[in-house]
């Protein structure tokens, strides 16, 4: 594959500036992206037939399907034919994760629910004691719905259903019998060392996988994902720490929205956390309502002459008004303040909690 789309002869998914993604391969579940035309199906086939060849096996093409995305029906219905495999559609499960279907709709989550519904079902008539079934639900329960849990943020009636799964188990058993819950489930996901049974709690996890993925975004800034993410959102390491509806388009992905609403960090978005204990934007808040470019970092918004950090004055706001020439001067002597050093790239730090 990497060779013929070196020769062109396969043509994948491009995007930007000399990016492009022709397969995603991972264990025994493959994607091969490109283009809907009759020569990367040529290729494609080609491909297939000569990897038979190389390697003796022979091709499974009825567990093979092919998705049309904004591809008419009868070119969909002869490629599938040509490939002689069968037509996908969306949404599609790949690698545990429904892809084209909307997290914020419960129904998307039934199959993570039915999942740990039946794994309760095997426990059924073995004896387990509270220590036993704590066990259980922190390494097999909390675990089911982990890999949905790392990419989407699950809705609200979601995570109350997965909780209620697993607080009636540890207090009722997986019978069912009438039962008590004795101490509320908040004190029941506290550390041990806090009086608690030390049971993760699935929000919170939740959004911790979640956030995991903006310290990705910071740190892996040469994947191929992570340019996919610069192409469509632009600057996403900036979107990404201001927490505010006002970066969020209509047209952005509902992946994307709510990782951006996600305000469990404390991160700094350039210009409007340069001011101590209070944002630019709340000190100066007249100024930044006129903002050419609220969301600015701090390298859009000045330039290094000798070592020396120097502020570009001139086209922050929109528009300027005889009493806004007072504010500037106040801000910018509030920024003279800050000593910045050239000694290298900026990057996202990780400062461990001591409690």
């Amino acid at each position: 594959m990497e060779k013929a789309s070196s020769l062109e002869e396969y043509r994948g998914f491009s995007f930007g500036n000399n990016n492009a993604v022709d397969i995603l391969h991972f264990a025994d579940d493959t994607i091969i992206l490109g283009n809907g035309d009759e020569q990367n199906l040529w290729c494609l086939k080609a491909i297939l037939r000569g990897f038979e060849l190389m390697a003796g096996l022979k091709i499974n093409f009825s567990k093979i399907n092919i998705v049309g995305i904004n591809l008419c029906e009868d070119y969909i219905q002869m490629s599938s034919t040509f490939m002689s495999c069968g037509i996908g559609v969306t949404p599609f499960k790949f690698l545990g994760v429904m892809v084209g279907d909307s997290p914020r709709k419960t129904a998307m989550w039934k199959e993570v629910i039915n999942d740990i519904r039946r794994r309760l079902n095997n426990w059924r008539g073995k004896f387990l004691s509270v220590g036993g079934r704590v066990v259980l639900i922190n390494s097999v329960l909390n675990a089911i719905p982990l890999y949905s849990l790392s990419f989407y943020r699950a809705p609200k009636k979601v995570i109350k259903e997965i909780v209620s799964i697993q607080r009636n188990f540890l207090w009722k058993g997986v019978e069912g019998d009438r039962g008590i819950c004795w101490v509320s489930w908040r004190n029941v996901c506290r550390p041990k060392e806090e009086g608690g049974l030390g049971i993760r709690d699935v929000n919170n996890m939740n959004i911790s996988l979640l956030m995991k993925w903006k310290w990705r975004i910071c740190n892996e800034e040469n994947a191929v994902w992570s340019n996919l993410l610069i192409h469509r959102y632009k600057n996403p390491v900036v979107k990404m720490f201001v927490n505010d509806k006002g970066v969020i388009s209509s047209r952005d992905s509902i992946w994307w929205r709510d990782l951006i609403l996600i305000n469990d960090c404390d991160g700094s978005n350039g210009l409007s956390q340069l001011g101590g204990d209070q944002t630019l934007s709340e000190a100066y808040l007249e100024l930044y309502d006129k903002a050419a470019n609220r969301f600015a970092s701090v390298a859009e918004a000045g330039h290094w002459e000798d070592d020396v950090w120097t502020w570009d004055n001139e086209g922050w706001l929109r528009e300027s008004d005889f009493g806004d020439e007072d504010l500037l001067t106040s801000m910018q002597s509030v920024l003279l303040l800050l000593n910045f050093q050239n000694a290298g790239r900026d990057e996202i730090l990780w400062r461990a909690d001591e409690q």
